[in-house]
């Protein structure tokens, strides 16, 4: 397995009841992103690897980012990871979406006010749209 590291994402700063970041970035040795790891409502971790998309739910922050690290797949080559950032952001915001819909669907104010606030970040930071607001924009 590569090396990496785990760092919370700065330009979401929505943190958890506990004070906690919510969002976390797995990087390889050359600084390259290789991944997502963020706090749902229920506690659990999704985690998101680029050339991979969402992988399966974790209890453990650490657990998710060795996920990431072994289920991420760039090119080798440092010129070429674009594209393949392009397909992580989009899978980012749709879980930063899919957070904000499911805190609605449960009546969860406070955690969609937590999940509204990323997902505000995020786009206010000038990354890509969640699909279905993509999708509807056609």
């Amino acid at each position: 397995m590569r090396d990496y590291e785990v760092n919370p994402v700065p330009e979401l700063s929505a943190e958890t009841p506990d004070g906690t970041p919510a969002h976390y970035v797995v990087s390889d040795s050359r600084g390259r992103t290789l991944g997502y790891v963020t706090r749902a409502l229920d506690n659990t971790w999704l985690v998101s690897a680029l050339g991979h998309g969402p992988g399966p739910d974790t209890h453990d922050l650490a657990e998710g980012a060795r996920w990431v690290a072994a289920n991420a797949h760039i090119d080798e080559e440092p010129n070429e990871v674009g594209m393949s950032d392009r397909f992580w952001e989009a899978d980012h915001a749709d879980t930063l979406y899919d957070a904000l819909s499911e805190a609605l669907r449960e009546r969860a104010w406070n955690a969609a006010d937590l999940a509204f606030t990323a997902l505000d970040e995020w786009l206010r930071g000038g990354r890509t749209l969640p699909r279905p607001w993509r999708r509807a924009a056609l």
